[in-house]
């Protein structure tokens, strides 16, 4: 997704990089990725007020919250 949605070209905009390397940091982010959780909830201390923080945005599929935790 990240080779077509803008990440790709930015790194080689940006970077002059050929994002075919399995060096680039285009490829070294892509890794990092899979280490990222799909989606938090930040509590905001003294308050009641949350955050819902997805990585790469909500898919058509997702209706609520308990079907983030079933992936």
């Amino acid at each position: 997704m990240n080779r077509y949605l803008g990440l790709g070209q930015e790194c080689q905009r940006r970077l002059g990089e050929d994002i075919n390397d399995a060096q680039s940091i285009f490829h070294r982010l892509n890794d990092l990725f899979e280490y990222l959780p799909v989606a938090a909830i930040i509590n905001d201390r003294g308050s009641n007020n949350k955050v819902f923080c997805v990585h790469a945005g909500i898919g058509a599929s997702i209706q609520k919250v308990e079907d983030i935790e079933k992936i």
